[in-house]
């Protein structure tokens, strides 16, 4: 230890005495530590993270399937929810919803709101109470009877001023008044980030034929239940209403099958953001082929240093140590400054990024990410430091010392070491330009896609 700290401090007093050379070093790698940082805390938040529910494993989302009509996924319609919520062998509980939107008006000024229609089970298969109030009953689910509404956290924060009397108001929705019986805890977001109001489905089956799929429906599976076990039973569900009700199903390769729910929100998102991570990786690689050869370049002017500390006694491995602690020092202060860089990266990605992006709002810095930063800056250390730490650590004595070799550009060896590394940076960001003019070409053919209308000065 007493060593490590001797060359901790040492190579502090090097790196102070090149301050240009330190100052540009530290802020190529803050850069690329930083974007890695960034684009990290989003796949931890979105593709890592469970989900903010009890038990998120045990949740999942039941879909349909019209094969011989090309459909692969389908939604579910009123009479096959209640069927499936009458012959359930594996679930805890099955829900049903309906993404909506309602014209809020009443007391305070008009505005627009995004809302769902929902079973009365949706918060118990996500086990998430109100936080104020009560859920909804079965009884709500009567055609006539639901006049009743759950709004989210923040809704009531702005429309009611956090009023702990809220419960009994009321507020009109489209043009109908409807009582406020809940309030949901900060931070829950369902089906969306948007969503603030939750209002209940009427079941009626007598208006709702089988062909009428508009429904996402959502469960929670029994505990001992394997997911191969849950698909089993819907597949035998699903044999029972096609024998049940042949003029429906009948020739149209139709079945019942389930996806975890972890899957349903973030699966068209995940190739895109392990893309995006790749990308910064290497991005990070050139920033560390940079300072590798920065310190190359520094490391002609050591050259004599290292020789006379090998003719006092210095082994290689000692030289080695000593010049891998300066790279990592450079790290360390260069993940410092990354960290900080991407806590004002997140804070663009909040407000820049996509609104299709699941789960953007929850993305922080965390342990996890501490942890990925402190890893990517110790191995970007290592990165930039080894070759020109072996470089030096091989000193030629006889030339070296000899008075006047301090102009030398570090030999043969020094320049080819020097190549290689130019080569693979101007590879790795061939294939970063490469990869973006792809991507822009993409999106350029898109916006020329015609959609078979004229969409100038459309609203909706």
């Amino acid at each position: 230890m007493e060593t490590f700290l001797q060359d901790l401090r040492y190579g502090f007093r090097m790196l102070m005495k090149s301050p240009s050379f330190t100052v540009v070093s530290v802020i190529t790698l803050a850069l690329g530590i930083g974007a890695n940082t960034a684009i990290f805390s989003v796949v931890n938040t979105v593709l890592l993270r469970p989900l903010p529910y009890a038990q998120p494993d045990h949740l999942v989302t039941i879909w349909g399937q019209l094969t011989k009509f090309g459909i692969p996924r389908n939604s579910i319609s009123q009479p096959e929810y209640v069927d499936l919520r009458e012959q359930n062998e594996v679930f805890d509980a099955i829900a049903a919803y309906n993404i909506g939107s309602f014209n809020v008006s009443g007391e305070q000024k008009p505005e627009f709101a995004a809302g769902a229609y929902v079973s009365h089970e949706l918060f118990d298969v996500l086990k998430v109470l109100p936080a104020r109030g009560r859920g909804f009953t079965i009884d709500e689910e009567k055609p006539g009877a639901g006049h009743v509404v759950i709004v989210s956290d923040g809704f009531w924060r702005r429309r009611f001023g956090s009023d702990p009397a809220v419960l009994g108001r009321t507020v009109t929705l489209d043009g109908e008044s409807n009582t406020i019986v809940g309030v949901m805890p900060a931070g829950f977001e369902f089906p969306s980030a948007s969503t603030d109001l939750w209002t209940p489905m009427t079941i009626d089956l007598p208006n709702h034929d089988r062909g009428g799929h508009y429904l996402k429906v959502i469960a929670r599976t029994r505990s001992g239940i394997t997911l191969p076990q849950a698909t089993a039973s819907l597949t035998s569900i699903a044999r029972n209403l096609e024998r049940q009700y042949p003029d429906n199903y009948k020739d149209a390769g139709w079945n019942l099958y389930l996806v975890p729910l972890h899957e349903q929100i973030v699966g068209a998102v995940k190739p895109a953001l392990l893309m995006l991570l790749v990308a910064v990786v290497f991005v990070l690689i050139i920033a560390c082929t940079n300072v590798a050869n920065l310190m190359l370049a520094r490391a002609a002017s050591r050259e004599k240093e290292a020789a006379i500390r090998t003719a006092l006694g210095a082994g290689r491995l000692r030289l080695i140590r000593q010049l891998l602690t300066e790279s990592l020092v450079l790290a360390i202060v260069g993940g410092g400054l990354g960290l900080l860089l991407a806590f004002w990266g997140i804070d663009a990605l909040l407000v820049f990024g996509p609104d299709n992006l699941p789960r953007l709002g929850q993305v922080a810095v965390d342990g996890r990410v501490l942890v990925f930063t402190l890893a990517a800056s110790l191995i970007a250390g290592a990165l930039f430091g080894i070759v020109p730490a072996l470089q030096v650590s091989r000193p030629s004595l006889n030339e070296t010392l000899k008075e006047g070799s301090g102009r030398a550009s570090g030999g043969l060896r020094g320049r080819r070491a020097r190549s290689v590394l130019v080569v693979a940076e101007v590879a790795l960001s061939l294939v970063l330009l490469a990869g973006a003019g792809l991507m822009l070409r993409s999106f350029s053919r898109m916006l020329e896609v015609d959609p078979g209308f004229d969409p100038k000065n459309v609203l909706t």
